[in-house]
């Protein structure tokens, strides 16, 4: 066994220790977040927010709530610069080691204070429990194999010192650190994907480069995604471009204007043997269709995937539906931020997870049915949360974060131990309510995922925009389909059916459609691949490819006049 082999092995059996600690806290969930926060209050009594605020004076969770307000980002916008800039003891009493950044999909993304205990808590959770939670299930033969990764992330260092970039980038710039004069790339012994791709250049073709050296290794044995809608993306590319990717495994040539920048070319070339044997394989594989799942075909020892399930459905029904088949398990992480861990996964195939009782301070707002926040009533903690109610996250932070509106919905699902499991929901607020209609994003994919379904059509992807251009305004929604064929379903077909189901999924905006409040229900049908361009044009901003959530509202004039202008003629 490589040395690669037994790290894996042994993170993974590692990751037993922490299972039985989640046994532990589960049963107690009150204990441990009152432990975790007074905790907290203790590390950072003595820095300018703790003195600002009473932190040593606090001898109880309802005291915390009545002295320390609700907070977002802006109320630490100008803390956090400083700190950026090299002030110290701000927000927090432990040393920041990096600073996270949001991949919010247009302005200024959020720069988010991590600490070593934060780092600690997803190391636990992420690099030894998640692998153990299949090696329950599957064994440990995948920790022979490599993985395919679609981490992506590249970094800076601050004036202060401290790397700042995506989550994703943290583990490359703690390496850098560890051995900064030394050319090792130690992913490179996990992972198929190079370098080149998982700290990319501005403008670097990652897709290609992932899916090319994955293709070029047989024996994969798992694969992680941040988002199940980035792998996807992976295989439809590999879909359409198999005979590229084919030819280069065969030749080892890069065409230029796919590696536009000469040094990686020559660095991908160094690195990826030609093998006319593994060319002619997958020719032999992509060349009878992808009418059945081919990945298990491509890695015949492909065993699990690990990757965000809740709030990606449709993305990892078609993932598995198209290209992974019933045989592969699926680890689907639990909710996770820039900001801290919250839940974990208790089992495989199962997008429900459990809240995490040692690992974050947790507030909930109750949220009613009607999607409205309840702010009548002191803010319950995770002990006091009922089953199948639906509740805003408010998260006190490792990184000195107190009281911050998470944003995030959840429903509480069932019980493990004495612990609240959940589901993920939307973001807080209504992805449209042009009229007071309050129309979520659960209710949009609904509309299109049924339509589609209805219909027989092969849903690339949708966009929902809210239209005032004219009075009074109209939901207007843009849809991108694989081989879409107007002789035999016509576009008024379509439109008529996501009215339909956009009626039955929010009365509200279908009443008022009806009686034109609101005007009927539009449609622009996409050119191919108006999402992936769109993703390429985050990603020239600076996006990080692997951390970029699907656009479902069209809620800026940009987003609007780029998916407008690409209505197929």
């Amino acid at each position: 066994m490589g040395l690669t082999s037994m790290m894996l092995k042994m993170m993974a059996k590692g990751g037993a220790k922490v299972s039985e600690n989640l046994e532990v806290v589960t049963k107690d969930p009150k204990k441990y977040q009152e432990d975790i926060l007074f905790g907290l209050l203790q590390q950072n009594k003595n820095t300018e927010l703790g003195k600002e605020l009473g932190f040593s004076e606090i001898k109880s969770v309802e005291e915390y709530q009545d002295r320390v307000p609700l907070t977002d980002f802006d109320f630490y916008a100008e803390k956090i610069e400083r700190m950026v800039n090299g002030s110290e003891n701000i927000i927090s009493g432990e040393k920041i080691v990096h600073y996270n950044v949001t991949s919010g999909t247009l302005g200024t993304p959020k720069r988010i204070p991590i600490t070593e205990g934060h780092v600690k808590v997803f190391s636990n959770y992420y690099a030894k429990y998640l692998n153990y939670v299949a090696a329950r299930v599957i064994g440990y033969d995948w920790a022979k194999g490599k993985g395919l990764t679609l981490t992506e992330g590249t970094y800076t260092i601050t004036p202060s010192g401290v790397s700042c970039g995506s989550a994703s980038s943290l583990t490359a710039a703690r390496m850098g650190k560890m051995i900064p004069f030394m050319d090792i790339d130690m992913m490179g012994a996990m992972y198929t994907s190079p370098i080149e791709a998982r700290q990319p250049k501005p403008g670097a073709p990652t897709r290609f480069m992932h899916i090319l050296f994955a293709l070029r290794e047989k024996n994969i044995t798992y694969a992680s995604a941040t988002f199940s809608s980035y792998l996807l993306e992976m295989m439809r590319y590999m879909e359409e471009n198999w005979e590229l990717l084919v030819d280069v495994i065969r030749t080892g040539e890069f065409p230029s204007d796919l590696i536009p920048d000469e040094q990686d070319r020559i660095n991908l070339k160094k690195k990826l043997k030609p093998s006319i044997q593994r060319a002619d394989e997958l020719t032999a594989i992509f060349s009878k269709g992808f009418d059945e799942p081919v990945m298990k075909k491509i890695w015949p020892n492909m065993e699990f995937i690990m990757t965000v399930g809740a709030g990606f459905q449709i993305y990892t029904d078609k993932l598995i539906e198209r290209y992974c088949g019933p045989d592969i398990t699926f680890v689907f992480l639990g909710l996770s931020a820039s900001e801290g861990m919250f839940s974990v996964p208790f089992e495989c195939n199962n997008t429900s997870s459990v809240f995490v009782p040692d690992s974050i301070f947790m507030e909930f707002i109750p949220v009613n049915e009607d999607g409205e926040t309840q702010y009548d009533q002191r803010l319950l903690t995770l002990d006091k949360l009922e089953v199948g109610k639906a509740y805003e996250i408010v998260a006190t932070t490792m990184g000195g974060l107190v009281r911050y509106k998470m944003k995030d919905v959840i429903k509480v699902n069932g019980m493990y131990n004495n612990t609240p499991t959940m589901e993920f929901m939307n973001r807080a607020g209504f992805a449209i309510s042009m009229y007071g209609e309050k129309t979520s994003e659960k209710a949009l994919q609904f509309m299109a995922q049924r339509t589609c379904e209805e219909l027989g059509l092969d849903m690339y992807d949708y966009a929902v925009c809210p239209d005032d251009d004219e009075t009074p305004g109209r939901y207007v929604l843009c849809l991108e389909l694989r081989g879409y064929d107007e002789s035999k379903v016509s576009k008024e077909a379509i439109r008529r059916t996501a009215q339909k189901y956009l009626g039955q999924a929010n009365p509200s905006i279908g009443k008022k459609m009806e009686t034109g409040v609101v005007q009927p229900l539009g449609l622009k049908i996409l050119q191919d691949e108006t999402f992936l361009l769109y993703r390429d044009i985050m990603i020239m901003k600076g996006r990080c490819a692997a951390q970029l959530k699907p656009v479902h509202v069209l809620g800026n004039e940009f987003l609007k006049k780029f998916f407008y202008k690409l209505e197929e003629r």
